[in-house]
C-alpha cells in the first residue's frame, strides 16, 4: 500500500486557505528534499521540483518550442495545496468578527461550527454560533420552519470569546487573518477515512509518492527532465497559481490530480456524479470548464485494464487547475480520486481507491517514457 494515512493526515493537519499556503508547503519540501534539491518557488507560491540535476528551470519553462519527435512529449503533474476557508473581514465592537468567504463553501455548513484563527500570534479558537430555540417567540415557529432558512455568511460572525475589540486586537485578531474550520481525521470502516481539506491533500501525497517512485527507478534516470511536478496555490478561487504557471511554461501532457464529487449517496441522483467509492479512480472526462483528451483518456483507460487497476469516468461540475493549462494549449487529463461530501468538514474517501490511482499514474507515466 503505497499510500500512508499518516501522510494524509499530517497534510491535512496543515491550514492552507487559498493566499496562505505556507504551512502545506513548508511540509511537502521537507518531504521532497530527499529526493531531488531542484525545486523552489515561484513569485505567486507554487512548489514547482524536477528531477534531472541537469535540468534548467529557466530554460524549459520559458521554451514552447520543444520537438516531440526527436525528445519526447514533457509532463506535468500537478495538485493544489489550497482549501477553502474564511477571512477576518471586520472586528465588531463587542469582539465577535465577521467573515468572507474564501471558495465555493456552502452556507449550509458554517452554522453551529467549531473554527481556527491562523493569526500572527498562533491559532486561535472559535464558534460560529446560531440562534437557539429557546429565543424564538414560540416553539410553534420552529415547527412552522418560520426560522428555518439558513442564515447567509454575510449574516453570520465568529464569537472567540471576547467581549470587545479591543480584547480581540490584544489577542492578536487582525483584519484578514484567515479562518478554517476545526478539523478532525477519521479512520471508518476497513479503507475508508474521513477529513477536512481531503481535496486536495491527497493529490498533494500523490505527488510526493509518484516523485519518490521515480527517483527510484533507474531505468528512466535519462528521461526524468521530461517530467515537472507543481503543487499549486489557490485553486479554490479560479486556480490562480496554475494560471501563473501556465503563462511561464508549457507542457504537451499536464495529468491534474484532484478529487472527483461521487454521487453514491442517499438523495443524490448518480448521474450528477456517476462514480463510487471502492471502485477505482476516475477520469473526470469533463466539469464546467475542462474536457480532458479523449485519446489520453483511451491511452489511461487501455492502461488499467492491462494492469488490473479498477477505473470509472464521467463528467462532474466545478472546475480544475487542468483549464489553465487546456487555454494554453496542453493536452490534460483529470486523473481523480472519488470523494464524497466535497468541500465539506468530513470529505469521505477509500484508501484502495488512492492506491488503485498511484498505480495507474505511475504505469501511465512508464508507459509514456519507455
Amino acid at each position: 500500500m503505497p499510500f500512508s494515512i499518516e501522510l494524509i493526515k499530517d497534510l491535512v493537519s496543515k491550514p492552507g486557505i487559498s493566499g496562505y499556503e505556507e504551512p502545506v508547503k513548508n511540509f511537502i519540501e521537507e518531504k521532497i528534499k530527499d529526493y531531488t534539491r531542484f525545486y523552489y518557488t515561484d513569485g505567486i507560491g507554487n512548489l514547482i521540483a524536477r528531477i534531472d540535476p541537469s535540468y534548467s528551470f529557466s530554460t524549459r519553462l520559458q521554451s514552447d518550442n520543444f520537438d516531440i519527435a526527436s525528445n519526447g512529449p514533457t509532463i506535468l503533474l500537478t495538485a493544489h495545496m489550497d482549501e477553502i476557508g474564511m477571512v477576518v473581514s471586520h472586528i465588531e465592537d463587542d469582539g465577535s468578527l465577521r467573515i468572507r468567504k474564501v471558495g465555493m463553501i456552502d452556507d449550509r455548513l458554517l452554522i453551529g461550527r467549531e473554527i481556527e484563527v491562523y493569526s500572527n500570534n498562533g491559532t486561535i479558537p472559535g464558534v460560529i454560533g446560531i440562534r437557539p430555540p429557546h429565543l424564538m417567540p414560540s416553539l410553534n415557529d420552529i415547527e412552522k420552519k418560520k426560522y428555518h432558512k439558513v442564515p447567509k455568511w454575510d449574516e453570520l460572525y465568529v464569537d472567540i470569546g471576547t467581549s470587545s475589540r479591543i480584547e480581540s486586537e490584544e489577542m492578536g485578531i487582525t483584519s484578514m487573518d484567515p479562518i478554517g474550520f476545526k478539523k478532525s481525521f477519521l479512520h471508518l470502516h476497513e479503507s475508508r477515512i474521513a477529513a477536512r481539506s481531503l481535496d486536495d491533500r491527497i493529490g498533494c501525497a500523490l505527488l510526493i509518492l509518484v516523485l519518490e517512485n521515480i527517483c527510484k527507478k533507474t531505468n528512466i534516470q535519462s528521461k526524468n527532465d521530461k517530467i515537472t511536478f507543481a503543487w499549486t496555490v489557490q485553486e479554490e478561487i479560479g486556480s490562480i497559481g496554475a494560471e501563473s504557471l501556465s503563462n511561464n511554461g508549457r507542457w504537451d501532457i499536464v495529468l491534474v490530480i484532484d478529487s472527483y464529487a461521487c454521487a453514491d449517496v442517499p438523495n443524490v441522483p448518480y448521474h450528477f456524479g456517476p462514480a463510487s467509492l471502492g471502485k477505482g479512480p476516475v477520469i473526470r472526462m469533463m466539469d464546467h470548464y475542462s474536457i480532458s483528451d479523449k485519446n489520453l483518456a483511451k491511452q489511461a483507460i487501455k492502461i488499467a485494464k492491462k494492469n488490473g487497476i479498477p477505473l470509472q469516468f464521467g463528467p462532474t461540475g466545478g472546475f480544475t487547475d487542468g483549464m489553465r493549462f487546456q487555454s494554453k494549449g496542453s493536452s490534460i487529463l483529470m486523473l481523480s480520486f472519488p470523494i464524497r461530501y466535497m468541500h465539506s468538514p468530513v470529505e469521505m474517501a477509500d484508501l484502495n481507491d488512492l492506491d488503485n490511482l498511484f498505480n495507474l499514474v505511475v504505469a501511465f507515466i512508464d508507459s509514456i517514457l519507455k
